[in-house]
């Protein structure tokens, strides 16, 4: 407070700051703010007083003026319950520590002058500030009686959403015949060493944590006689050796830095599936993640379950696949001289699983065993939401390591039960709820409509079959099959690199399939190899547009082409006229090569296919385009196969060789064929789909040519793309050739026509479906013709990756359905745990108020509506 000293010098006036006291402040306790009129000045008390605005000195008594006392007895130093709130808050939010906030008041109360001379009541606010927290915890928990014993984790805030019966489980939840999937709890367990406690000289053993047992730090009685009852697990790697499937730091062999000044190297947590920190499954850790101190994290929430009626259990631990194998016998055998988890009352079942960003440093036959992708029950769970607790609370590392030890404890327990009212808050929004929900249904919707797209594309024989696998097959059906990813050697490279240009397409086995129109079967088939030879041109000339310095080859191979083209477009139209003659007042002279439009019926609109009576002949173009369309994915296909399998082999030479060799002579001819075969295919299936009726194209397993599908084989092996939701095969790989026999069938169906005309065509279009994709290991069969040894390679590949793009869509379809199904459980659990803490806050509202001040107390006589 400032206030004028009117014994100020005379050359210059100032406020000077004094206290309340002095200027006569005198505060009254129980008479509504006024003295008591039986009093004394002789009985009044000097009280230093923190406030928010600073430190006072004042005349004090009790606490219904919102004074929280230093000591019980004869009290000299008091706190507003607005400075405690306040400090709280700051800490919490931004973890400022008490001695920062203190500073901060003596600050306010004098920021220079006369500053030494403010009493130090630091000592006094701290043990104000853990009274005061104590209380608080109680009043959160409900707890009227502070004298009562505390029961195992009653102090902390709870999780909504996890099944607790008796509480958010309907009655009959046990006869649910999917208990296991939606009545299961999942806990997650990992290590932090960060939060570690200095060993000191004089460490006072009487400074227990006033939370006892009822916070989230396990039973300190249980943790002892474990400890001494049990011995290291034999199965523990020992010293700093880590796990030979493990490169992350969670491993019982390792010891943070500086751990020998250390009495405490971390702590151990355990946190459910919506990450709130689980009463009593806090350990500290003395040295490493020791399986003895996850032990005892688990077992206090698996006890609490386990009791309630819970038997099904999935654990994500960073080392699962280790720490599981014993874990029942170290903690349930009932013939151990302390059983840490009893289980009286039948077996408790118990998954164990590694959680999803600590899979990756696992082997590949341990992570496709414990995954929680392929696990069943286990929904769309991660198991890594107990990391992102570490954000909050490590940021306390450097205020906690030299408390006391219970001071540490309650700080820590504090937070993390804010941590769990902040997830509370958040939960109870009916908005989280729905859009959890909401999301969930559409990642169903839409992992159903990739697995339609896979069977369809397949075919629903091979989907069948893959099925049937599944079912029977382990954890090992996620993984690569090696002995089916072999590489093409060297010299089979070289043998077979002339295969683009001398492959046996569907076009040229078309025209010998007999018939009266083999005459407009060839005119078609020389004019969609026409359209594939201007589509080249195309591409190479705006590749040699790029190029600063083209040689002189290439202009020529470009211009070479530009010949073919010109010569092309000349007996097109030449042929064209002869074969409709109605359609010569559409022709127009040949523009530039590159451009034309090489005219055919699928140029042009209904209405002038009708006018000049072309169906039939736009029919016969369809037919023969889909095969086309086969016979240029099929080149892709090899094209790409290629490039993967000369990648490979440049990879592997000498990096310091700088000459180029003749394998990138070829791997760059390779990428120039993948550019070129998907100009093709894209100018194909653009007159496809223009001139077929909508969605006859999909129909035939066609669909658009995007940049994303020319991934090679050997990138998506190498980046495991099958693990990954957004990171499917693409289609032209799971393309099947059993589709080309359904052409002439889908046609019909599309295109219906009339007795006659229509029907002139179909009867050869059969005969070129039967050539189709010649590439195929079944289609050469039928040809009577060997596969090189490069279409066997690609065929292998190709079937080895749609088995596991299948498996892995398969099993992420059952996941977001078991994710669905939890998610609509735990919505009702949820709303069912809200109602049940409103009535029981309702009945601890009317609970008559117990001590000798109750029947003076307002609170009896306030209204329903005041009281809640």
């Amino acid at each position: 407070m400032a206030y004028w000293n009117e014994e100020r010098p005379a050359n210059y006036g100032y406020f000077k700051r004094v206290s309340l006291l002095e200027i006569g402040l005198h505060v009254g306790l129980g008479h509504d703010g006024r003295l008591c009129p039986k009093s004394h000045h002789v009985d009044t008390v000097d009280l230093t007083i923190l406030h928010t605005t600073g430190q006072h000195v004042l005349w004090e008594q009790l606490l219904e003026a919102d004074i929280w006392p230093a000591t019980q007895k004869r009290p000299r130093t008091g706190f507003t319950m607005e400075v405690l709130r306040h400090q709280q808050c700051f800490n919490l939010r931004s973890k400022t520590t008490l001695k920062e906030y203190y500073d901060a008041m003596v600050d306010l109360t004098s920021a220079a002058e006369d500053k030494g001379s403010v009493p130090c009541i630091y000592d006094q606010l701290r043990g104000g500030r853990r009274g005061h927290r104590l209380l608080g915890t109680h009043m959160r928990a409900g707890r009227s009686d502070v004298t009562a014993p505390l029961c195992h984790g009653e102090l902390c805030v709870r999780c909504p959403s996890c099944p607790q019966p008796g509480i958010n489980l309907p009655p009959d939840w046990e006869r649910d015949r999917l208990n296991q999937l939606h009545y299961v709890r999942f806990l997650a367990g990992d290590g932090n060493f960060k939060l570690q406690h200095l060993s000191k000289r004089s460490l006072s053993t009487a400074d227990e944590s006033l939370f006892g047992d009822g916070g989230f730090w396990a039973p300190d009685a249980d943790f002892k006689r474990y400890l001494n009852a049990t011995s290291a697990a034999s199965d523990e790697p020992k010293g700093q050796r880590k796990s030979a499937c493990n490169t992350m730091a969670g491993d019982p062999g390792y010891s943070p830095e500086g751990a020998k000044a250390l009495d405490v190297t971390g702590i151990f947590c355990v946190s459910c599936r919506h990450i709130f920190i689980c009463p009593n499954g806090v350990v500290d850790l003395h040295k490493g993640e020791k399986y003895r101190y996850s032990d005892m994290g688990f077992a206090g929430p698996l006890n609490e379950s386990y009791a309630a009626g819970l038997r099904y259990f999935v654990i994500t631990y960073d080392i699962a696949c280790k720490y599981g194998i014993n874990f029942k016998s170290r903690c349930c055998d009932q013939n151990r001289n302390f059983v840490l988890i009893p289980t009286p009352n039948g077996d408790i079942n118990i998954q164990f699983c590694v959680n999803k960003f600590h899979q990756e440093s696992h082997d590949d036959d341990c992570a496709a065993k414990f995954a929680l992708d392929y696990t069943k029950f286990v929904g769309r769970t991660c198991g890594e939401g107990v990391e992102t607790i570490w954000a909050k609370t490590n940021w306390l590392r450097y205020s906690t390591r030299e408390m006391n030890v219970g001071s540490r404890i309650e700080t820590l327990s504090e937070h993390f039960n804010d941590w769990n009212w902040q997830k509370t808050l958040g939960i109870r929004e009916v908005r989280h709820l729905t859009a959890s929900y909401t999301r969930a249904v559409e990642s169903l919707n839409a992992v159903i409509q990739e697995l339609n797209d896979l069977e369809l594309s397949i075919g629903p024989d091979a989907a069948r079959e893959l099925r049937a696998q599944y079912d029977t097959a382990g954890g090992e059906q996620f993984l690569q099959d090696a002995t089916k990813l072999q590489w093409l050697s060297r010299k089979d490279l070289f043998a077979r690199i002339q295969d683009l240009n001398s492959t046996s397409t569907t076009l040229e086995t078309a025209g010998a399939a007999g018939g009266k129109n083999v005459a407009e079967i060839n005119f078609f088939c020389k004019a969609l190899k026409l359209e594939t030879t201007q589509a080249k041109l195309c591409q190479r000339a705006h590749d040699l547009a790029l190029l600063p310095n083209p040689t002189r080859t290439l202009i020529g191979r470009v211009q070479s082409l530009i010949n073919e083209v010109t010569k092309g477009l000349e007996d097109h139209y030449e042929h064209l006229l002869e074969l409709a003659p109605q359609l010569d007042p559409l022709h127009r002279p040949p523009e530039s090569p590159a451009n034309d439009q090489i005219l055919l019926p699928s140029r042009l609109t209904p209405e002038e296919v009708h006018q000049y009576g072309l169906t039939g002949l736009l029919q016969t173009e369809l037919q023969l385009r889909v095969c086309h369309a086969y016979d240029l994915i099929n080149d892709l296909k090899k094209a790409l196969s290629l490039q993967s399998f000369w990648s490979h082999h440049i990879d592997a030479q000498n990096s310091s060789q700088t000459i180029q060799t003749k394998g990138q002579s070829h791997l760059q001819a390779a990428i120039a064929r993948v550019r070129e075969a998907s100009k093709a295919y894209r100018t194909c299936y653009q007159w496809l789909v223009k001139s077929s009726s909508p969605g006859a194209a999909e129909k035939w397993g066609l669909k658009p040519l995007t940049n994303p599908d020319l991934i090679l084989l050997s990138t998506w092996k190498a980046k495991k793309g099958y693990k990954r939701p957004n990171s499917r095969l693409p289609w032209i790989w799971t393309l099947r050739p059993d589709q080309v026999y359904e052409v002439t069938e889908v046609l019909g169906e599309d295109h219906s026509e009339p007795a006659g005309e229509g029907d002139d065509h179909s009867e050869p279009a059969e005969e070129g479906d039967q050539h189709s994709e010649p590439g195929e290991a079944e289609t050469f069969s039928g040809l009577g013709m060997t596969p090189s040894p490069l279409e066997v390679l690609i065929e292998e590949w190709r079937n080895e990756f749609i088995r596991l793009d299948f498996v892995h869509t398969l099993a992420a379809v059952e996941r977001w359905t078991e994710e669905v199904r939890i998610l609509s459980r735990e919505m009702a659990a949820t709303s069912r745990f809200f109602r049940n803490s409103a009535l029981i806050w309702a009945q601890r509202a009317n609970e008559k108020v117990s001590g000798p001040e109750a029947a003076n107390g307002e609170w009896l006589t306030a209204s329903p509506d005041v009281r809640g």
